[in-house]
């Protein structure tokens, strides 16, 4: 596959921003998340594997934290939780303002603005307190991936950078689907070349109405006598799942592979997908990836240039588990059954992974009788979580980078509020 790189140069040019952005999470994402979870997909199903099943035993070092960081809330707010960090640093996430209002906020960890937060504002209409769960993305160039609402109360996806400020992405409806006439986008890769989501019929919020998923391609055109960026939306493929209503793409990496999910009509069937880009810019081709027998609920949440996935499975009998998948060939069309994480002693009631980046780290949640922590693995030697060492009582992580700094949200401890943001650097 060819890495997706003849436009990079020049949007960092366009975009470049040295800021990062943060999500939101407090103690009951997990109910959230296996609430939302109650949608389900399709793919082939093989025997489950554990990490013993498929390697020899070599257990990873033990991890050393280096640094954590309490980023507290926003001035005035009460909870902040922050979903992604890129490799400068900046990280993005969702909190609430002063005025009750959610907002996709950002904060630097190092440099002379780190711990200063920055609210991105909106798309002219307002964000009621606590919409949906949060997940948006960051790239190297500083280009954000998130939505938000419009003047007439549309929810729309959306970008920002810190030279443009935040900008409509626009819907399915304008190239045509006219019912499909509100968006949302969940990550854009680290290259900051593509942008990915759904595109919904307007009844609701993302997660509750039907949507087809969406890749957003930049293009350079010539605006007020100035070279700008503009993004263009597409659907993606779905041949062979046309059943399903209910899509969303969640992850892309700088390859050009999306991860997503789909949801049969009544919600009880959710599959894990992926898209792999077609030569010659010719679109994307669907592939479902292998599921576990009889566990309606398997969903995939992040992946890295690798084409090294994680996610998680649930149903009525299993509590939510942490799933990885590995590709079995060097063209990434061909996949392993999912492996499924352990928890560390006393975090071994259910838990799921939603980061990996390109060193093979994965980050995530595991809850137990010791209480709820964000968690680490590794895709290179698979064997029970490590505590990723957050501040505070509790803690979950979303995203982590290329230097090793995992992002999420906190409470108890030195949080005064709700929850707050938090980041761990480990070694």
């Amino acid at each position: 596959m060819k890495r997706i790189s003849c436009v990079i140069l020049i949007l960092a040019g366009c975009v470049c921003s040295t800021v990062s952005a943060q999500v939101r999470i407090n103690p009951q994402s997990a109910i959230r998340r296996g609430a939302y979870l109650r949608r389900s997909f399709g793919a082939s199903e093989q025997p489950a594997l554990t990490a013993d099943s498929q390697f020899t035993k070599t257990d990873a070092a033990r991890i050393r934290v280096i640094k954590s960081w309490d980023l507290g809330v926003f001035p005035g707010g009460t909870y902040v939780e922050l979903s992604d960090v890129n490799d400068l640093g900046f990280a993005v996430g969702t909190g609430d303002l002063p005025n009750g209002e959610t907002h996709t906020l950002g904060v630097a960890l190092f440099g002379p603005q780190k711990g200063e937060w920055i609210d991105f504002g909106t798309l002219g209409g307002a964000i009621p307190g606590g919409y949906d769960e949060p997940v948006l993305k960051v790239s190297n160039t500083g280009l954000v991936a998130t939505h938000s609402v419009t003047p007439d109360g549309h929810w729309h996806a959306a970008a920002w950078t810190q030279k443009t400020g935040m900008f409509d992405l626009g819907t399915l409806a304008d190239i045509g689907v006219a019912a499909y006439n509100s968006s949302y986008a969940a990550a854009v890769n680290r290259s900051g070349t593509l942008i990915v989501g759904s595109s919904q019929l307007e009844e609701g919020n993302w997660m509750a109405a039907p949507g087809y998923p969406t890749v957003w391609t930049p293009s350079l055109e010539w605006k007020h006598g100035q070279l700008s960026v503009v993004w263009r939306i597409q659907k993606l493929d779905i041949t062979g799942m046309e059943d399903f209503p209910y899509w969303v793409a969640w992850d892309v990496n700088d390859f050009g592979q999306i991860i997503g999910i789909a949801q049969n009509a009544d919600m009880s069937l959710v599959r894990p997908v992926l898209w792999n880009p077609l030569p010659h810019g010719r679109g994307w081709k669907l592939i479902q990836l292998p599921v576990l027998p009889d566990i309606p609920f398997q969903m995939n949440f992040g992946i890295n240039n690798r084409g090294e996935i994680v996610g998680g499975l649930n149903s009525d009998t299993v509590p939510w588990t942490p799933t990885l998948w590995k590709p079995l060939n060097r063209q990434r069309d061909a996949y392993g059954a999912p492996i499924i994480l352990t928890g560390a002693d006393g975090y071994t009631d259910g838990g799921w992974a939603d980061g990996i980046n390109d060193l093979g780290d994965i980050s995530g949640v595991m809850w137990g009788s010791a209480g709820q922590q964000a968690m680490l693995w590794s895709s290179d030697h698979v064997g029970p979580s490590q505590i990723l060492g957050f501040p505070g009582d509790w803690s979950l992580a979303w995203k982590l980078n290329n230097f090793r700094i995992a992002v999420g949200g906190f409470g108890g401890g030195s949080c005064v509020a709700l929850e707050c943001g938090g980041a761990s650097q480990f070694h």
